[in-house]
């Protein structure tokens, strides 16, 4: 596998620029460039997902499968650290209309595009043979538990939409106000989590409230960073040695101050992403189309694989079956899309 990870860090290379003396201040968080970032991880999301499916006995696929197990949660931070931002930034444009539209369009379009996966699943497993109580499946539906595919992190995001929509609509849009009340119920969300699940449920929450604070702050954040490239470089030091030292010495005998730092870890890792972007805009069609259809390539990866495993593809050939697998859930995604675009028009309009 570690072929097809280098092929992924190597598609960045396509399209890429540098600012060279100048930034791109409003380019980095354009949404051809966001839109390619997400793309990276939500192939990185496939890797981690198709190895467990698989048992490696290469040494070479099992270093590829490494670079997953190191990263771990950090490759969906970025997803929630732009959702965070985006809706911010939507809030600032249209104000409290868009606040209004919060459980119509994130909250109850997310959900009904979810559960439409879900019940896709759901007859996939019961084909299969398998069978779930009726508390596990009405549960499925709000992402609190699975029938075979992932759902923890659409309840975090449902659970953030809420949130959002809570705290703009008491704070009547002060966005001060707001990003605070924001902070404050996520880590209310953080501790029930805590308490109830497990830690890859919410140790990348507060990338979503770091988005909503850089949008709050943005002309100021960006303008600090970009003041000059000796800035730039202090900035990127600092981003760096901040996450490195939350990411890679963090305390594993010490539970709180473990909890702390893997909490604290991802949100610097979308601070040294976006001080890179001010000087580094990477774009490209491939990554593009793939952050475009984020939801439906992470909701639907697991089908082809749970499938084509269920055939014995997987025991014929690995780099078959993972062809054959990304093939499936790109014309999957195309399809659901289509699907839910219908949808839509039905129960929305």
């Amino acid at each position: 596998m570690l072929i097809f990870y280098i092929l992924l860090l190597l598609l960045p290379l396509w399209g890429c620029k540098v600012a060279g003396k100048k930034f791109f201040v409003e380019e980095s968080f354009s949404k051809s460039v966001t839109d390619s970032i997400k793309g990276i991880f939500i192939w990185l999301v496939f890797f981690s997902h198709f190895a467990s499916y698989v048992q490696y006995t290469s040494k070479i696929d099992v270093l590829g499968h490494k670079i997953s197990i190191v990263l771990g949660q950090l490759i969906v931070a970025c997803f929630l650290f732009y959702s965070g931002y985006g809706v911010c930034e939507a809030i600032k444009r249209k104000g409290t209309s868009y606040v209004r539209s919060i459980p119509k369009n994130r909250i109850a379009k997310t959900l009904l595009h979810f559960d439409i996966a879900v019940l896709l699943f759901l007859i996939i497993q019961l084909c299969l043979g398998n069978t779930y109580s009726f508390s596990r499946i009405a549960l499925s539906l709000i992402g609190w538990e699975a029938v075979g595919n992932s759902n923890w992190y659409i309840f975090v995001i449902l659970a953030l939409y809420l949130i959002t929509w809570i705290a703009f609509t008491c704070a009547k849009n002060n966005l001060i106000q707001s990003g605070i009340f924001v902070t404050f119920l996520t880590f209310a969300l953080i501790g029930f989590l805590y308490l109830t699940r497990w830690s890859w449920w919410y140790d990348t929450a507060l990338c979503y409230v770091l988005g909503i604070w850089v949008s709050v702050f943005k002309d100021k954040f960006l303008s600090l960073i970009t003041k000059s490239n000796f800035i730039w470089l202090i900035c990127g030091f600092a981003s760096i040695g901040l996450f490195g030292l939350l990411f890679l010495y963090r305390f594993p005998n010490y539970s709180k101050l473990n909890l702390i730092f893997s909490l604290l870890s991802a949100p610097a890792f979308c601070l040294v992403i976006t001080v890179f972007l001010t000087k580094v805009k990477i774009s490209n069609k491939l990554l593009v189309f793939s952050g475009q259809y984020l939801f439906e390539i992470y909701i639907l990866q697991r089908i082809p694989m749970i499938l084509l495993k269920e055939w014995g593809i997987a025991d014929m050939n690995l780099y078959l079956y993972f062809l054959l697998c990304l093939a499936a859930t790109i014309a999957l995604s195309f399809a659901f899309r289509f699907t839910i675009k219908k949808v839509d028009a039905l129960v929305f309009s």
